[in-house]
């Protein structure tokens, strides 16, 4: 596996672990900034793939010898992993070569949105791991933005501390999913409605 150097930072949120010396082996898995790496962009003009030059796109190729991410940004590489993953969840088998894929979102903000109940709720909703998770599923289909409706009632009302819910999130609670969110790049993990 090669990861071109500014994507460094994200290597844990692609679970990557990296082999040196591998560009262009049999087998070998590329990922990159087509603008950045030049290995990247060897091998895209060596299948005969017109880069993508598009905020968040990507091109994705594979064959019996390799298998390569190109993104036209960092978030375009993430995207074109998750859906090289999302081919290796859909086959039974991991065996997927005969892609070739350009791909770039049409539509700048790619939204859902969580409301929260108002009355009383089940186990585990205001736990963080609940929001985490949705912003994880979020992130999976290519969402980059989450509006959570109803926010103000699981963090702690100080002025009216009877409206708040059992076990409130804390603010630095919220700070952390809201980080974990943009980690996940979506440009808005809460939004206080």
């Amino acid at each position: 596996l090669y990861v071109c150097s500014r994507l460094q930072y994200h290597k844990d949120i692609l679970k990557i672990k990296e082999e040196k010396g591998i560009g262009g082996s049999k087998g070998a898995i590329l990922l990159g900034l087509l603008p950045d790496s030049k290995l990247i962009e060897r091998n895209i003009v060596a299948v005969k793939i017109n880069p993508v030059k598009k905020l968040e796109g990507y091109v994705l190729y594979v064959d019996k010898n390799i298998a390569l991410v190109g993104g036209a940004d960092v978030r375009g590489v993430y995207y074109g992993t998750l859906t090289l993953l999302q081919r290796i969840y859909k086959d039974s088998n991991v065996y997927i070569a005969g892609t070739k894929i350009r791909d770039w979102p049409h539509f700048e903000y790619r939204a859902m949105r969580l409301s929260l109940p108002r009355g009383k709720l089940r186990k585990g909703e205001t736990d963080k791991s609940y929001f985490k998770n949705f912003l994880r599923a979020l992130s999976f289909f290519k969402m980059n933005y989450a509006m959570i409706e109803g926010l103000p009632w699981a963090v702690p009302l100080k002025k009216r501390p009877g409206l708040n819910w059992h076990d409130p999130l804390t603010l630095e609670e919220v700070k952390e999913i809201n980080a974990y969110g943009n980690k996940y790049f979506l440009k808005n993990g809460f939004i206080l409605v």
